[in-house]
């Protein structure tokens, strides 16, 4: 086995950019190889924490900084809490950083006992190399001089620094001439009354704007962005913005009217907006706002009387596919005032992404308010397309029990045209629908649920089921086609299934059907002609380790119709389970039929793991005997 000591220095440094620069530092007591490896580390990072140790360790970095042996420092990293740097330190490190052509300098100053803040060395302003520039802290002085030229900067962050004027940004952006990602917080009473933004390389830009900073004009010119995120809690802001052709994500978060953003961001693909209105009301937008690219939509409510502006929303963005409602923390705190909504049965006014494109609709934090019924009553009338629908009750503080255990059996004609159960806490849900009952849609929402039970003995029905990934057993007992149940439960670990068709068909399962975690599979014969669906479902369960093949009572009066098996000698078509992992096969109600014999064929062939085999014959009353392998 090779000693450590037997490594390269090479591989020896490459170990030590792992560990912390002082602990990196502190093996160069180990031994004379080790004493100067760290020296050569292409990353540095110098913290000072309290005044005591400042002296100590500035001594170290005047000492050691000026003969570092690394070529080209990738990273130096220079922080302070708790006591200053001084300006002529700051100015010598960053110096020799700068001529050993530095990547990335990251100068976090949050010294609260320094009077005045530290400014930062000229030849920062005019680094070539530098491509990652991280200030941050009020004790952060970014004053730029006029000969800033920073060709190389691509990520630009100043959070919570200190500006001598509002010059500063624009002169240091304006000689970004590559920078791809901006990141500005603002602090209160920084000295910048009107912030420019002017970047036309610009990818991705971050603003955060606190309470008490100067209501002064945001002026943005960023064609090439990409993703926008601003937080803005002052009570009064203007904005004049560019329009962003190629916006793929925005995140806006505002105390007031969010109009001037919206307009100047219409063609993002993904919105998320928080607004804190003084009193919702029924906006209406602009012209020119009108979000044509718009798929995926998030809005946190943090008001009461929120529905119409989501409308108005709603109604510009024809194209929305996904629509997330989250009630904010905050508005639990609200009187509760709500005027009913007027446009709820007007058809006329329905948002056209209602009716065309909404496929996915999710609620989280929901409280049942009147409000909230009467918009997920106008959503659940007029989304024709919906296929993923989620419903996540809020906190009760005042409640301790959740329902886990549902059971409904519907009568004939009992008045229920459309059957919604949105029960995030539920366990077990256990329906039967009778052969009378109206063909309305089954809406179905439980995240949670371990056990389900459908009995439909309508010959039409339609579901409309969020998946069900926590689901470890599922029984199906349907007259049709059972494709919209079986694409919720893809999850089951065991599925009973019995399904009563016309006449069996070769199936095949869509793309999405595919059960990864079934293990037991119970399949009922309802039919003559069922080898074929049978043979599908084994094809979508790749895991399969036990089947029950079960011939109902109802299928002895068929007539017998079977059209042999195609795919039987077809080794390219045998389903995965039989050759991997299937280990138990029992055959109840065995008759001896053609169609019997050829699956019987085909799994004796086939199925390479079997360890368990058990055939019973079906009811004969002068026999007794069964067959067992």
């Amino acid at each position: 086995m090779a000693k450590l000591s037997d490594l390269s220095d090479d591989l020896l440094v490459k170990i030590l950019t792992f560990l912390p620069t002082k602990a990196a530092v502190s093996t160069s007591v180990l031994s004379k190889q080790w004493e100067f490896l760290w020296m050569w580390l292409p990353k540095l990072e110098f913290k000072f924490t309290t005044p005591p140790k400042y002296a100590c360790l500035r001594d170290f970095i005047a000492k050691n900084l000026p003969l570092h042996k690394a070529p080209i420092i990738e990273s130096l990293h220079l922080s302070s809490s708790y006591c200053s740097i001084q300006p002529e330190d700051l100015k010598s490190w960053v110096g020799i950083a700068v001529s050993r052509c530095v990547r990335e300098l990251c100068i976090p100053i949050y010294s609260f006992g320094m009077e005045r803040a530290v400014p930062l060395p000229c030849s920062l302003y005019s680094c070539n190399s530098l491509l990652t520039l991280k200030l941050c802290g009020q004790k952060t002085l970014v004053d730029v001089p006029g000969t800033v030229c920073l060709p190389s900067l691509k990520i630009l962050e100043l959070r919570r620094v200190t500006y001598p004027n509002d010059d500063s940004i624009r002169l240091l952006l304006s000689n970004c001439l590559v920078l791809e990602d901006l990141t500005i917080y603002r602090r209160d009473h920084d000295n910048v009354r009107k912030l420019v933004i002017i970047v036309p390389s610009l990818q991705r830009l971050s603003l955060e704007i606190p309470r008490l900073c100067s209501p002064g004009r945001y002026v943005i010119g960023t064609p090439s962005l990409k993703n926008l995120e601003v937080k803005d809690y002052r009570v009064s802001s203007s904005y004049l913005i560019e329009q962003m052709l190629e916006l793929e994500e925005a995140v806006i978060m505002v105390v007031q009217d969010p109009e001037e953003l919206l307009e100047s961001i219409t063609f993002t693909k993904r919105l998320s907006l928080r607004v804190i209105f003084n009193r919702a009301i029924e906006k209406v937008y602009r012209d020119g706002i009108v979000f044509n690219r718009l798929e995926n939509l998030k809005v946190y409510r943090c008001c009461d009387d929120w529905s119409k502006s989501l409308f108005q929303l709603l109604k510009v963005s024809p194209n929305l596919r996904v629509l997330s409602l989250i009630v904010d923390s905050v508005s639990t705190d609200f009187g509760g005032y709500y005027e009913p909504v007027s446009w709820s049965n007007n058809q006329s006014s329905v948002p056209k992404c209602l009716s065309k494109s909404l496929e996915t609709f999710e609620f989280a934090g929901y409280m049942g308010t009147r409000e909230e019924r009467d918009f997920l009553s106008f959503i659940f009338k007029h989304a024709c397309h919906l296929k993923s629908l989620k419903i996540l009750r809020g906190p009760e503080p005042h409640h301790g029990s959740y329902l886990e255990d549902l059971t409904i059996y519907r009568r004939d004609h009992d008045n229920v045209r459309k059957l919604v159960i949105i029960v995030p806490s539920l366990q077990r849900l256990s329906l039967e629908i009778p052969r009378l009952c109206s063909p309305g849609r089954y809406v179905i929402g439980t995240p949670s649920l371990k056990n389900l039970e459908v009995k439909d003995y309508r010959v039409s029905s339609s579901y409309l089921i969020e998946q069900m990934l926590e689901l470890e057993e599922a029984v199906i007992m349907v007259v049709q086609d059972p494709e919209e149940l079986l694409e919720s439960i893809t999850f089951t670990k065991r599925l009973s299934l019995r399904v009563i068709f016309n006449r069996a068909i070769e199936k095949v399962y869509r793309d999405g059907i595919v059960f990864n975690r079934l293990e037991n599979l119970k399949v009922y014969r309802c039919c003559d002609d069922w080898s074929k669906s049978l043979f599908q479902l084994l094809k979508v369960s790749p895991n399969l380790r036990v089947l029950s093949l079960i011939v109902d009572s109802v299928s002895t009066d068929f007539g017998g119709y079977y059209e042999p098996v195609s795919w039987s000698n077809n080794q390219s078509s045998v389903p995965k389970c039989l050759s991997k992992s299937l280990e138990t096969f029992e055959f109840a109600g065995y008759m001896g039929t053609r169609e019997e014999r050829d699956f019987l064929s085909f799994i004796f062939k086939h199925a390479c793991h079997l360890k368990s085999l058990k055939i019973l014959r079906g009811p004969e009353p002068h026999h007794g005997s069964y067959v067992r392998l």
